[in-house]
């Protein structure tokens, strides 16, 4: 609801969308298509048809089932978008505290590349490990000639700077138009993610739009007391923030 709120907003300032180019989402760490069903309704909404959804997942059981869901438009992909082109240990967790029904395969919010923070021993976790592939977003576009990204959504589980490190080229380039990621900040995991590493990477061409708190009271909330923190925040190209501002 939220993006939607910010198109809507951009649309009252005449910020309008060029229907005969094509439209260009990717999905890195797409789960259960949640992503892709809500930009579904968001294109038909605004009659969008001229439009692509590139949707990516490593956990096999994840893809499989957005892949049987015959998604208009989107064309699904079972590996993972990270800061090189390698094959890498991936930790698939399912969370023994969750009910059994509900627990039928890796809990995505929890599976990552990187390990868990050992001082986080309170959690009954089970975990499988197995080698997925990475490639850039560099590569991949050169690969399947895609000029440039509309909306970027990133939920990768403290891994998300390593996809836009992956970027380097679409970034500096202005060819990304939107930016809509997760920031792990919490301590769940061996490394944990940090506004600055954000900025760092996306500063000259880029600036924040806003942060999806979840809710609009302003509520304080510690990163070293809640080691699940995570943050949804949007980026916007800058050319595109001024015409809003006009």
């Amino acid at each position: 609801e939220k993006i939607e709120v910010i198109y809507q907003s951009t649309n009252r300032k005449k910020i309008n969308i060029n229907k005969k180019e094509k439209i260009i989402i990717f999905d890195v760490g797409g789960n259960k298509g949640e992503f892709v069903e809500f930009f579904l309704k968001l294109l038909k909404k605004n009659n969008i048809k001229n439009y692509k959804i590139f949707y990516f997942e490593p956990i096999t059981s994840l893809f499989n089932q957005v892949k049987e869901k015959n998604y208009k438009n989107t064309i699904e992909y079972n590996f993972a978008l990270g800061d090189k082109n390698e094959t890498k240990l991936f930790y698939e967790i399912k969370d023994s505290n969750e009910k059994k029904e509900n627990n039928d395969g890796p809990f995505r919010g929890k599976s990552s590349f990187l390990k868990i923070n050992k001082s986080n021993q309170s959690e009954k976790l089970k975990m499988s490990k197995n080698y997925k592939k990475i490639y850039t977003i560099d590569s991949f576009c050169k690969k399947n000639k895609i000029k440039k990204i509309h909306v970027l959504k990133i939920d990768t589980q403290a891994y998300n700077i390593n996809v836009l490190k992956g970027a380097k080229k679409y970034l500096n380039n202005n060819m990304v138009d939107a930016i809509y990621t997760e920031l792990t900040i919490g301590r769940r995991y061996e490394k944990n993610e940090t506004f600055f590493a954000l900025e760092e990477k996306l500063k000259k061409n880029y600036e924040l739009f806003g942060i999806d708190v979840g809710t609009m009271q302003v509520q304080l909330v510690s990163r070293i007391l809640n080691r699940n923190l995570n943050l949804d925040v949007l980026y916007l190209k800058k050319n595109i923030i001024d015409k809003i501002l006009r």
